[in-house]
């Protein structure tokens, strides 16, 4: 897949939903959702968010594979693997969490909801239901706070119904209070001992695999300034969301 071809999509302005550009490409490697900043984005959103699929790889979250591609001296795209179309090219079903849980657009909800439905549709929900919390115990550690409903999703493949690649991994540039799903009692950034008492409801109930799960993910996400450098996250952005993710590495840490 060329340079010049992915500038020529986004020029076209080709997306398939959502707040920022997006478009649907192929290679003979397979087909990929290609992202890229917005004209009103204030941070380098791609590089953040090319930083925080790397990071939660690192921290055993599973992510779409994705890679971070320069497009001539100014333009970044963000190529994420499409997990919806099979080794074979055809089409694997979706279903959110949302419309799993029946939400309307202004629901109230919390992980424990989602690992409800996964223990009713998944085919490997123990799997699944230990994927969920890492991810969980990620988005509080990375300030992902853009964690609803609709990027949370069920695939069905040869194996059944599964819990998907995770994806839209964005650290806090909202600056937001609150996550939109509830992480215990409420939506605030939880400390760790809220952490290790949601555990039970994944499936986790030795307190210490929930301690040992979440020091590894710290560790992972304390490595945050080595990954948004190899990412070329500008300084400026860097030290902003770097501060609202030493916030939560501070009250997540198992001493």
């Amino acid at each position: 897949m060329a340079d010049n071809e992915l500038s020529l999509l986004f020029q076209a302005g080709s997306s398939p939903g959502g707040a920022r550009p997006k478009a649907l490409v192929e290679d003979e490697k397979g087909a990929y959702l290609a992202k890229f900043a917005s004209a009103g984005d204030r941070l380098d959103v791609v590089s953040l968010e090319a930083a925080a699929m790397e990071i939660g790889r690192q921290a055993g979250v599973e992510p779409a594979v994705s890679t971070l591609i320069q497009l001539g001296n100014k333009i970044k795209c963000l190529l994420v693997k499409r997990f919806d179309i099979g080794e074979a090219g055809g089409r694997n079903h979706l279903i959110s969490m949302k419309s799993l849980l029946k939400a309307d657009d202004y629901y109230n909800a919390g992980y424990k909801d989602l690992t409800d439905a996964i223990k009713h549709i998944s085919s490997q929900p123990g799997h699944d239901l230990q994927r969920l919390y890492r991810q969980m115990v990620f988005n509080t550690m990375i300030g992902n706070t853009d964690d609803h409903l609709k990027n949370f999703v069920m695939l069905h493949d040869d194996h059944g119904w599964r819990l998907s690649p995770a994806f839209d991994l964005i650290p806090n540039i909202g600056f937001n209070r609150e996550h939109v799903l509830r992480i215990g009692l409420d939506n605030r950034p939880p400390k760790a001992e809220t952490l290790l008492v949601e555990a039970k409801h994944f499936g986790i109930k030795r307190r210490q695999q929930a301690m040992e799960i979440i020091k590894e993910i710290h560790g992972a996400v304390s490595k945050w300034p080595d990954v948004f450098r190899q990412c070329h996250v500008p300084e400026k952005d860097a030290e902003k969301i770097g501060k609202d993710i030493a916030r939560r590495l501070k009250v997540t840490e198992i001493r």
